[in-house]
């Protein structure tokens, strides 16, 4: 087997494949403030990557996800988010925890025999190449936590 078709064999394994999604109720003050910190904004929706709002806002759920795989697990596992925080209507995300814990490896591998051979009389000749081919790959697990959050209402006076 070609280094191509073994490498595309093991492909799906680098990339996050499939993901598991637990929701838990925000227990505790129903408004929160932080400092401020470091935030990006996609699709009209706040990611606070580090830090939370300087602003009141309501708690409305921790959402936690998980997936396997080395490439591209940030925007996979973003993308679970953005779309659980549409979902509930909130206005962005405060990720909480990003952990990453190695599963082990997966190794593939395969080998071919190729003989030539002649018969001569009473004489056998024969000659035999083996090719072998591995890779090696790491297999990562990858779980955020964020808090889903909507912004508090200031309140207007007529």
């Amino acid at each position: 087997m070609k280094p191509f078709r073994l490498i595309a064999l093991s492909l799906p394994l680098l990339l996050a494949a499939c993901h598991t999604l637990d929701r838990y109720e925000w227990v505790g003050p129903t408004t929160l403030r932080g400092a401020g910190g470091l935030m990006k904004k996609e699709e009209g929706l706040e990611i606070w990557v580090q830090g939370e709002p300087n602003r009141d806002y309501i708690p409305i759920r921790v959402v936690e996800t998980m997936t396997s795989g080395t490439i591209g697990v940030e925007t996979y596992l973003f993308r679970i988010l953005k779309k659980e925080t549409t979902q509930l209507r909130g206005d962005g995300f405060i990720l909480l925890t990003k952990d990453v814990r190695s599963g082990g490896s997966y190794v593939a591998g395969t080998a071919a025999t190729n003989s030539i051979g002649s018969i001569y009389g009473n004489t056998v000749t024969s000659n035999s190449t083996t090719t072998v081919s591995a890779i090696a790959v790491p297999i990562q697990y990858n779980t955020y936590r964020a808090l889903v959050f909507r912004y508090k209402k200031e309140a207007t006076f007529p």
